[in-house]
């Protein structure tokens, strides 16, 4: 029997180890966090038992998941190994299995410290509850939210190194205080540092300029208890076009806020739905720390349907001017929209901020 080469044992060993342990468990710390939503409220969502089961158990299912994996790789990769390289049971068979316990227990932590890596600086699912940013979101979406778009937290610090720069138009996940713990929520950044936001007849404006918007038609989304009705208008903010509705009752905000260094300036895209920087501080505003934004929300992941089923339409889609309203005919909205979009107006970033504005956060 020839003999086989030592370096190349070893590399075919290091790939067997990848292949078995590193590899499964990382598709199946990436499948738990992209596809598990992180709650944005307590409340129940999912109506899909599997799904539901899913979100109370996450272990259980990584376990699942990581042997599942296994065993999927080791079928497709059976045709690559090579029986050289397997270890005789009768030459050191107790040394041999002793190391490979090590090797396996070298690959767990390895795939550990891997997981615990993705998780500080890739993506998170975050589940949307309430109607405070239709029609961009609806209750139950599940959107990726990317944890290093704009900050990368390093592990076991309390440290974060800058990676991008909040921009106007940007939805971000973000944290705050309230009576009844933290929450986590989801808004559109509106005003940066040195912006002067006032609100007139519903409509921002940012530095004595309104954001240009176009009207799309009538929008009306059914709920249990009535349902959203309003204007659905086409709004322009830097590079970016994105829906909004604007009901008849628009939330009052008369004062105008000059956003603090450090922090932005956020509304939710149902203009009358949404308890946002317009409302707190006691109704006289209040911005969003930057060091309490935990990351953008950049695709969506699924929703629901009215029979609480899982919607995977949007799966991976970008947020943009796409209408979602299950059951509802929206040729009409749809080529209003498109109007709109042809119109779209060449001015879509507001003037500087004034030198020496910038407030100081209260």
């Amino acid at each position: 029997m020839p003999a086989i080469d030592p370096s190349r044992r070893l590399a075919n060993g290091a790939a067997s180890v990848f292949l078995e342990f590193v590899a499964p468990g990382l598709l199946a710390f990436a499948a738990i966090h992209h596809l598990l939503p992180t709650e944005l409220a307590k409340d129940d969502f999912f109506g899909a038992t599997a799904v539901r089961f899913a979100v109370e158990n996450p272990l259980l299912v990584g376990v699942v998941l990581f042997f599942s994996f296994a065993w999927v790789i080791r079928h497709w990769t059976a045709p690559l190994r090579r029986p050289d390289v397997v270890l005789p049971a009768s030459n050191g068979g107790g040394r041999s299995s002793a190391r490979r316990a090590l090797i396996a227990l070298a690959a767990t932590v390895l795939a550990a410290g891997a997981a615990l890596l993705f998780r500080q600086v890739g993506f998170e699912a975050r589940r949307v509850v309430g109607s405070s940013m239709l029609p961009t979101l609806e209750p139950g979406d599940c959107v990726a939210t990317s944890k290093s778009a704009y900050a990368l937290s390093i592990p076991f610090t309390s440290r974060r190194l800058t990676t991008g720069r909040l921009r106007r138009g940007d939805l971000i996940v973000f944290d705050r205080d309230s009576t009844q713990g933290v929450e986590h929520l989801v808004k559109r950044v509106i005003g940066l540092p040195g912006d002067r936001v006032r609100i007139r007849a519903g409509h921002p404006l940012i530095n004595d300029w309104e954001i240009p918007s176009c009207d799309a038609g009538t929008y009306f989304r059914p709920e249990p208890h009535g349902g959203v009705e309003g204007r659905l208008l086409v709004e322009f903010l830097e590079d970016r076009a994105y829906l909004t509705v604007y009901t008849p009752l628009t939330t009052p905000f008369a004062d105008e806020f000059v956003v603090a260094e450090g922090e932005v300036f956020v509304l939710g895209d149902n203009r009358n739905g949404s308890v946002d920087s317009r409302s707190w501080n006691q109704g006289h505003g209040a911005g969003v720390p930057l060091a309490d934004v935990r990351g953008e929300a950049s695709r969506f992941l699924l929703g629901a349907h009215r029979d609480e089923s899982v919607d995977w339409s949007r799966f991976l889609r970008g947020f943009g001017t796409a209408l979602h309203l299950e059951g509802m005919d929206l040729d009409a909205l749809h080529a209003q929209i498109a109007r709109c979009l042809r119109q779209a107006p060449r001015a879509t970033t507001p003037p500087a901020p004034r030198a020496g504005v910038i407030a100081r956060s209260p």
